[in-house]
């Protein structure tokens, strides 16, 4: 079977991301692009006899047919063929019936034979060593439990099905289950009578790790015995699972797993469906499908859903659900909005309540209930929508109320933002930016000199044009050199972005002079903020050195100054990135334009004092991908989507 494998692996194609398959049968089969026969039955006669020269191991292995019950499990404990009857559903709950049927088992001392304990393909037939423990190794590594089967996709859950709370893996079915512990606490008396003085471990029941200072034929009885209590507990554990849960019976959809997955196996055999026609053919079995055009076409239709449905599967895996899953939970989401429709919407209810106010109708539609019905009547067979059997379209009416209300007059929008951005800056300003007091404008400067490396900062100061729509006889007031009308937001930020309010009743309340660090001999120095050029040299206000033939004194201070200032404009952009306004015209008053801006602000800092370090990372990250939008085929892919 090793060999089958190896080959079965060289006939694997790659990802599939379209339609491979169906293209490749068209490409094929249609507009005379066909192969000469010749060389297509060069092909096959090259694979046939590959494939012909390991037809004996598939007869021997399907011979076995107890030993390929469960293709998944081969190799495994339980899929020996000298593995007795399963456990029954009465046996699975009960540990002292356990406990019975492994003690009637013929149990010897390490001086005999060790007859009826003894199984072959779990013990491997050999003394003893470190290729038995290898193979174990990876027989247990291929255990279906429900970790392996989460990680591949086929499990909602990787916890264990006894309800106990923990992830069920390999280590956890045979030793640290509470079910377990129980199973061997009573064993341990039995496995005494053939390796005394021997403790029951972890490793030692799965790895045999801890057998080696027993002589050969103990440590081989013993090692045989413990395969076979495993064995128990393992059917145990299965039977349970399929008295109470149904999980398993539905994990053949689509899956990382060759052999549970529809996908996988649509796939294994489209690749070697020439093979299957030969052998069908030298077996005397006619399949007149695989000849058939059409119904090939569909099967490699079918094979390249499969394996895109099986690759969203896997990206599902570690969300608890499945593709079937969530096409159910999307389509009852929709249908539950649809249904509700005529009963919830605004078309419905809004709009017939106002039918029976002949003043309130003219007030939001621009036209009184006469003229609406006459437009209906002329616009509604160009604007209807056919009914399908997935949905019932939007009709007419709601089409052209949808329209008027939205090219209509004045709506109450207008009204409400300024109200509650004025709110919001009442409510915040005193919490979330208030006027630095002495000991603060310390700490600033403290965290100026810690992450900027520039002693004695204040605050970085620059300006910001918010573009809006020129009011009527302003004149050049709004005016600016860009050629456009804007407001100019002066702001002072922090070394932690946030804006702050320097002045208080019209005084800057600066912090005493300090000494800079390592330069004592110039004594004490007064505190500044930095700015750009196009700010004049004060006292608290730094700026850099003018032109461009510096020494290289006055370089390196331009470099430290410019590296404080950036925080400024760092912090401008994620403002104008978090809340969009700043992205376009605001068609507003000067008034309502400011009260938006100062909320804004205020909410910038009550986020960056409410967020922990890490939501502050992923929604700059999110900014970040949202203000570089994509192009090219992605952004028409974009579109079409919304």
């Amino acid at each position: 079977m090793k060999k089958i494998e190896l080959w079965l692996r060289k006939c694997e194609a790659g990802d599939v991301t379209s339609f491979p398959q169906l293209d490749r049968w068209l490409s094929t089969h249609s507009k005379k692009k066909k192969k000469t026969l010749q060389t297509v039955k060069a092909h096959l006669d090259k694979l046939s006899t590959e494939f012909k020269s390991y037809f004996p191991d598939i007869e021997d292995a399907c011979a076995e047919k107890d030993w390929i019950r469960n293709p998944f499990m081969a190799n495994c404990i339980h899929s020996a063929p000298e593995c007795p009857s399963p456990v029954t559903r009465e046996e699975a709950t009960d540990h002292r019936a356990l406990y019975a049927r492994l003690a009637s088992r013929q149990v010897v001392t390490p001086s005999g034979v060790p007859a009826g304990v003894v199984w072959s393909r779990v013990s491997g037939g050999g003394a003893p060593g470190s290729v038995r423990d290898l193979q174990w190794r990876c027989a247990l590594g291929r255990l279906p439990v429900r970790e392996t089967l989460h990680r591949h996709g086929c499990a909602a859950s990787p916890l264990c099905p006894r309800r106990c709370g923990a992830p069920e893996t390999v280590f956890h079915v045979f030793w640290d289950c509470p079910y377990a512990r129980e199973f061997w606490t009573l064993v341990q008396g039995l496995l005494r009578r053939v390796g005394p003085g021997h403790v029951l471990s972890r490793d030692g029941v799965v790895y045999r790790r801890g057998l080696g200072f027993l002589p050969s034929v103990t440590s081989g009885v013993l090692w045989d015995l413990l395969g076979y209590a495993k064995l128990v507990l393992w059917e145990a554990r299965t039977a349970m699972v399929e008295e109470h849960e149904t999980e398993h019976s539905d994990i053949s959809y689509h899956t990382a797993v060759r052999w549970l997955s529809l996908g996988k196996v649509l796939k294994r055999v489209w690749d070697l469906k020439a093979e299957i026609r030969e052998f069908c053919e030298k077996k005397g079995k006619d399949i007149p499908e695989l000849s058939d055009e059409k119904w090939m076409a569909d099967f490699a239709f079918a094979v390249d859903v499969t394996a895109l449905m099986t690759a969203l599967n896997t990206k599902l895996q570690d969300k608890g659900l499945f593709v079937h899953e969530m096409h159910n939970l999307v389509k009852a989401f929709m249908t539950e909005i649809l249904q509700t429709r005529r009963q919830h919407g605004e078309y419905h209810r809004l709009v017939q309540e106002l039918r029976l106010d002949r003043e309130r109708f003219q007030r939001y539609f621009r036209l009184d209930r006469a003229q609406f019905d006459e437009l209906l009547t002329r616009v509604g067979p160009r604007i209807t929508r056919l009914e399908t059997n997935w949905r019932s379209p939007i009709s007419a009416a709601e089409r052209l109320a949808i329209c008027l209300a939205i090219v209509g007059g004045i709506t109450t929008v207008g009204y409400i933002i300024p109200e509650v951005a004025t709110a919001i800056w009442e409510c915040l300003v005193s919490e979330f930016m208030p006027v630095p007091k002495k000991e603060d404008w310390m700490t600033i400067a403290e965290e100026f000199r810690q992450h900027w490396n520039f002693p004695n900062c204040l605050g970085s100061i620059d300006g910001k044009h918010v573009n809006i729509q020129a009011p009527s006889k302003s004149g050049s007031l709004y005016f600016n050199y860009k050629g456009t009308y804007s407001i100019v937001l002066l702001a002072v930020v922090d070394a932690s972005s946030k804006f702050g309010k320097a002045l208080q009743n019209g005084r800057l309340d600066l912090p005493e002079d300090r000494l800079l660090p390592e330069a004592e001999h110039l004594g004490c120095q007064p505190h500044v903020f930095v700015a750009d050029e196009a700010f004049p040299l004060q006292t608290p206000l730094m700026r850099p050195f003018p032109g461009s033939n510096l020494s290289r004194r006055n370089r390196v201070f331009n470099y430290r100054l410019s590296r404080a200032r950036m925080i400024v404009e760092n912090t401008f952009g994620i403002l104008s990135a978090q809340w969009r306004m700043y992205r376009r015209v605001i068609g507003t008053s000067p008034g309502n334009v400011e009260k938006c801006v100062k909320a804004t602000c205020v909410l910038h800092n009550f986020i960056r004092w409410t967020a922990g370090a890490q939501q502050l990372r992923d929604r700059l990250l999110i900014l970040l991908i949202s203000a570089h939008p994509p192009s090219g085929n992605q952004q028409r892919h974009k579109e079409a989507i919304h």
